[in-house]
């Protein structure tokens, strides 16, 4: 009876170490390894991006960040009790499991945009502006900054920017000029960077802005471009997007354009973002059959090949 029961424990033990070592390895889970999550590069025609391996089904999951040379992401995930941002990166050559961002999880922050360098993310939040305050009723625009490889408390993008509307989608060009939605209206605004002040923000011309809201944009490092999405007429589905290029001697948008059917589709085509590479569009679809949204990506030479040609050198 006493080697019965020494056995019995025994086998106790080592079941119990072996599940904690299961649990502690991940090892149902699958091994990912490569820049963008492994995924074999995109033509110029739109692929659908990690299905299966980002948590989309069922979720909408919007504005797709990669940073460190496609070795770590960043994007919005919409879901109860409010949306938040998540992130995964390379641990010793294999992808961690998707996780809540350091900087979310306790209060609504989505729409989020890494600035050039990688060195700071832009999103927008209702998050107070005390630290024990309550949320607000509106969004304002946020920040991070990477020190020492971790990210900095939130911070307020201030008083010249943000107001008692909601300020959304800002995304953010070499030189600090902000572009974003809202202040004046469904469109989209810039603020300019002078001397690390951000000016009173100025609503952009009829070039990029319509009757419709327009809205999410997404600027080239250079502000060589605009991306947006809008659900103006004349488009191919619900939410189309959109691209206005900017002729740097006349410092002038050029008149806005539906990207074409290549990107947009009868469905919503939205939230488009450029990784910090240069070398691929991402954008979100509506997926009508599970009602949420998937990521896509295609070549970012489909941007060039829409350039006007007296813009083209």
């Amino acid at each position: 009876m006493k080697t019965t029961l020494t056995i019995l424990t025994l086998f106790i033990i080592l079941n119990s170490t072996f599940s904690q070592k299961k649990a502690e390895t991940n090892s149902d889970l699958p091994i990912i390894k490569g820049s963008y999550l492994g995924q074999k590069p995109p033509g110029l025609i739109p692929e659908i991006f990690a299905l299966g391996i980002l948590p989309n089904p069922g979720k909408f999951a919007l504005g797709i960040n990669f940073l460190q040379e496609g070795t770590e992401l960043y994007y919005s995930q919409w879901e109860r009790p409010f949306p938040q941002i998540r992130f995964r990166k390379i641990v010793n050559g294999t992808w961690t499991q998707d996780t809540i961002a350091s900087f979310s999880g306790e209060f609504m922050d989505w729409d989020l945009t890494a600035a050039p360098d990688g060195k700071r993310l832009y999103f927008s939040s209702k998050r107070p502006l005390e630290k024990d305050g309550e949320p607000k009723k509106d969004a304002d625009i946020w920040y991070v900054e990477r020190i020492e490889g971790l990210w900095s408390e939130p911070k307020n993008l201030g008083l010249s920017v943000n107001s008692d509307s909601n300020e959304v989608h800002p995304t953010i060009a070499k030189n600090g000029n902000i572009y974003f939605f809202g202040k004046h209206g469904p469109n989209i605004s810039v603020t300019k960077n002078e001397n690390s002040n951000y000016l009173e923000p100025e609503k952009l011309g009829d070039e990029i802005n319509s009757d419709s809201t327009d809205l999410d944009p997404i600027v080239a490092p250079d502000e060589s471009y605009l991306i947006f999405h809008s659900r103006r007429s004349g488009g191919e589905g619900e939410n189309d997007l959109y691209i206005s290029f900017k002729d740097i001697e006349s410092n002038s948008w050029t008149k806005a354009v539906n990207m074409g059917k290549l990107i947009n589709t009868e469905n919503s085509d939205y939230c488009a973002r450029i990784s910090l590479d240069g070398k691929y569009l991402f954008f979100s679809r509506r997926n009508p059959v599970t009602e949420s949204s998937d990521f896509y990506w295609v070549d970012a030479k489909v941007i060039e090949n829409l350039k006007p040609k007296e813009l083209k050198k």
